[in-house]
């Protein structure tokens, strides 16, 4: 097993391995890398022959230096647990832990997926780490006032202001109560594309320790 110190940058999961910076995206179905190799889950990864921008954007973003964004194709190829009160990220655990709920991960579109209650309704979302506020449909807000705003940004559309609202959820049975927002126009007609979707960002994650194990297309909450 491969253990890290799990960093919070700008709400971003966040290790450094062998001096490398990587953002652990689960939103991300390929990883990106910039002129170095990364020393990962037992393997050594080489990134693209020519850097991505992407990479600069983000660490303009968050303010820190990214050398890598971790994504699908390196997260599924060992369980990871994402212990996020501990703030620690292991690869190659195990589902040892008593109590532990077992979630069905969708992968259609190459994007972890679980299926969600909020209130009487069913509805699915994607587990994003690699977005720091949560999304709700906007059926679940229709006719509430936000509590607050913030501001997100995503490369293709850059910094964007959202509503935030206080929300309750479920997952696998287990509460959530969290801030979710609004996706602009531009983003959420991309999903219409596939179905309404909600987005369980990386608030998710800080809240509970998570083993994803995407081989297996499950997903163990331990909280």
């Amino acid at each position: 097993m491969e253990s890290y110190p799990l960093l919070e940058v700008k709400r971003h999961l966040v290790i450094v391995a062998g001096g490398v910076t990587a953002l652990l995206d689960t939103g991300s179905p390929a990883s990106i890398g910039r002129r170095v190799s990364l020393r990962l889950a037992g393997r050594t990864w080489e990134p693209a022959a020519a850097a991505s921008p992407l990479l600069e954007q983000i660490s303009a973003w968050i303010g820190r230096r990214v050398d890598w964004v971790v994504g699908i194709d390196i997260l599924a190829t060992v369980p990871v647990l994402v212990d996020g009160p501990a703030r620690r990220v292991t690869f190659g655990a195990t589902p040892n832990g008593r109590g532990a709920v077992q979630l069905a991960l969708d992968l259609r579109y190459a994007i972890p997926e679980v299926a969600i209650r909020h209130g009487e309704a069913a509805a699915a979302a994607f587990l994003d780490t690699g977005a720091p506020v949560s999304y709700a449909a906007p059926v679940a807000v229709r006719g509430r006032q936000p509590d607050s705003s913030e501001t997100d940004f995503y490369p293709p559309v850059g910094p964007f202001t959202t509503p935030l609202y206080r929300l309750d959820i479920s997952v696998g049975g287990r509460p959530f109560s969290g801030r979710f927002g609004v996706l602009p126009a531009q983003l959420a007609s991309v999903l219409q594309l596939i179905g309404e979707r909600w987005i369980l960002g990386s608030d998710y994650f800080w809240n509970r320790r998570l083993l994803l194990d995407f081989g297996a297309k499950l997903a163990f909450d331990l909280a």
